[in-house]
Protein backbone atom coordinates (compact mmCIF):
# COMPACT_ATOMS: atom_id res chain seq x y z
CA UNK A 1 0.00 0.00 0.00
CA UNK A 2 1.42 3.60 -0.99
CA UNK A 3 1.83 5.67 1.75
CA UNK A 4 -0.24 9.13 1.34
CA UNK A 5 -0.75 12.42 3.59
CA UNK A 6 -2.51 15.72 3.49
CA UNK A 7 -1.54 18.92 1.41
CA UNK A 8 -1.12 21.31 4.03
CA UNK A 9 -2.50 24.16 1.55
CA UNK A 10 -5.60 22.83 -0.03
CA UNK A 11 -6.27 19.95 1.96
CA UNK A 12 -6.42 16.70 -0.41
CA UNK A 13 -4.67 13.19 0.05
CA UNK A 14 -1.47 13.37 -2.04
CA UNK A 15 1.34 10.14 -2.17
CA UNK A 16 3.69 10.61 0.04
CA UNK A 17 5.90 10.74 -2.87
CA UNK A 18 5.55 13.38 -4.31
CA UNK A 19 7.72 16.60 -3.60
CA UNK A 20 4.98 19.15 -4.75
CA UNK A 21 0.71 18.94 -4.29
CA UNK A 22 -0.77 17.67 -7.86
CA UNK A 23 -3.79 19.50 -7.07
CA UNK A 24 -2.26 23.32 -6.03
CA UNK A 25 1.21 22.94 -6.50
CA UNK A 26 2.37 23.01 -2.67
CA UNK A 27 5.57 21.95 -1.78
CA UNK A 28 4.87 19.04 0.52
CA UNK A 29 6.93 18.93 3.53
CA UNK A 30 7.93 15.10 4.95
CA UNK A 31 4.89 14.41 7.53
CA UNK A 32 3.82 18.11 8.08
CA UNK A 33 1.14 17.12 5.60
CA UNK A 34 -1.30 15.78 8.66
CA UNK A 35 -0.27 17.84 11.43
CA UNK A 36 -0.61 21.18 9.49
CA UNK A 37 -4.05 19.71 8.51
CA UNK A 38 -4.90 19.06 11.72
CA UNK A 39 -4.10 22.51 12.86
CA UNK A 40 -5.86 24.17 10.49
CA UNK A 41 -8.80 22.13 11.21
CA UNK A 42 -8.41 22.62 15.13
CA UNK A 43 -8.26 26.52 14.37
CA UNK A 44 -11.39 26.30 12.05
CA UNK A 45 -13.13 24.41 15.44
CA UNK A 46 -12.04 27.01 17.56
CA UNK A 47 -12.89 30.07 15.46
CA UNK A 48 -17.14 28.73 15.35
CA UNK A 49 -16.88 28.19 19.26
CA UNK A 50 -15.82 31.45 19.13
CA UNK A 51 -18.71 32.53 17.02
CA UNK A 52 -21.14 30.58 18.57
CA UNK A 53 -20.07 32.01 21.91
CA UNK A 54 -20.84 35.91 20.81
CA UNK A 55 -24.20 34.31 18.78
CA UNK A 56 -24.99 33.36 22.90
CA UNK A 57 -23.91 36.52 24.16
CA UNK A 58 -25.80 38.76 21.12
CA UNK A 59 -29.19 36.75 21.84
CA UNK A 60 -29.32 37.13 25.71
CA UNK A 61 -28.67 40.78 24.96
CA UNK A 62 -31.31 41.20 22.80
CA UNK A 63 -33.63 39.60 24.66
CA UNK A 64 -32.74 41.35 27.71
CA UNK A 65 -33.60 44.52 25.62
CA UNK A 66 -36.48 43.85 24.00
CA UNK A 67 -37.72 43.20 28.06
CA UNK A 68 -36.99 46.59 28.76
CA UNK A 69 -38.48 48.00 25.55
CA UNK A 70 -41.61 45.55 26.49
CA UNK A 71 -41.71 47.15 30.30
CA UNK A 72 -41.47 50.80 29.34
CA UNK A 73 -44.27 50.26 26.41
CA UNK A 74 -46.45 48.63 28.47
CA UNK A 75 -45.91 51.83 31.51
CA UNK A 76 -47.36 54.26 27.85
CA UNK A 77 -50.81 55.83 27.65
CA UNK A 78 -52.28 54.49 24.59
CA UNK A 79 -54.55 56.85 22.53
CA UNK A 80 -57.59 55.34 20.87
Amino acid sequence: MEQETVCYSCGRTVSAAFTYCPWCAAEMADGAGYARALERAAAADRGRSAGADRMHRIEAELSSMEAALASFLDRVPRSR
